[in-house]
C-alpha cells in the first residue's frame, strides 16, 4: 500500500467481527476522507503488524491499529508496542488512556502518528478482552468464561439480530457500546485533518 490516495490507514489485527464493527463505526462518523482499511495477511495482534511500519507508503501520516486487549494490561501492551517500534528503528513519544495508545513516531525523515485502540469492555467479566465483549454487551448476554466463547454459543439468527440492531442504532447508543473506538476514530480524523498536530 503506497498511500498515493490515502492520508490514513486503519489496520485490523484480527478479522471478523472486528471488520464489521469498524466499518459500522466509520460509516456513522461519516467523515470526508478516503481511508484505507486493511487486514494484514500474516498473524494476529503483534504478529500482524510486524511489517506495517516498513510497508505503508510515505503519504500515510496517521495509522490506527485495532486489536483485542486479550489478557494483557494497557501498560503491558504499551511496553510491547514501544519494543516493536524500537525494533523497527522508530523514535517515539507515547501516552495512553482508556484503551487507546498514542505514539508520535519518527523513522528517518518520516513522521507519523500511530494510534492503537484495544477491543474490550472492563465491565465484561472475561478472561480475555476482545471485540466480542462489545457484542455480548449489546445483546445483553451474560459472559460465561470468556466473551469469545460466549459469542460462539449464540445461535446465528440471534447474532444477526444483534448486528442488525447495531447497524440501526443511533450514534449515542453505539458510543456506549464502542466508547474507545469512537474516541480513537475521532482522534484519527483529527490527525488526518491536521497532520502536524
Amino acid at each position: 500500500m503506497d498511500g498515493s490516495t490515502y492520508s490514513g490507514a486503519i489496520a485490523l489485527t484480527d478479522g471478523t467481527p472486528d471488520d464489521i464493527m469498524i466499518f459500522l463505526i466509520c460509516s456513522v462518523l461519516n467523515g470526508n476522507h478516503v481511508t484505507s482499511i486493511f487486514k494484514p495477511t500474516e498473524g494476529t495482534r503483534y504478529g500482524s503488524i510486524t511489517g506495517l511500519i516498513e510497508n505503508i507508503g510515505p503519504k500515510i501520516k496517521t495509522i490506527l491499529i485495532v486489536m483485542d486487549q486479550e489478557d494483557e494490561t494497557l501498560q503491558e501492551i504499551s511496553k510491547n508496542m514501544e519494543n516493536f517500534l524500537s525494533k523497527h528503528g522508530c523514535d517515539y513519544e507515547s501516552n495512553y488512556d482508556n484503551k487507546i495508545l498514542h505514539f508520535s513516531c519518527t523513522k528517518g525523515p518520516r513522521s507519523f502518528i500511530l494510534l492503537v485502540v484495544l477491543n474490550g469492555l472492563d465491565q465484561i467479566d472475561t478472561q480475555k478482552h476482545c471485540i466480542e465483549d462489545h457484542l455480548i454487551f449489546a445483546g445483553k448476554y451474560d459472559c460465561v468464561d470468556n466473551s469469545k466463547s460466549t459469542w460462539k454459543t449464540i445461535p446465528e439468527p440471534e447474532k444477526e439480530i444483534i448486528i442488525t440492531s447495531l447497524v440501526n442504532s443511533s450514534r449515542s447508543k453505539l458510543e456506549k457500546i464502542f466508547p474507545q473506538h469512537f474516541k480513537a476514530i475521532s482522534l484519527f480524523k483529527k490527525y488526518i485533518d491536521n497532520p502536524l498536530i
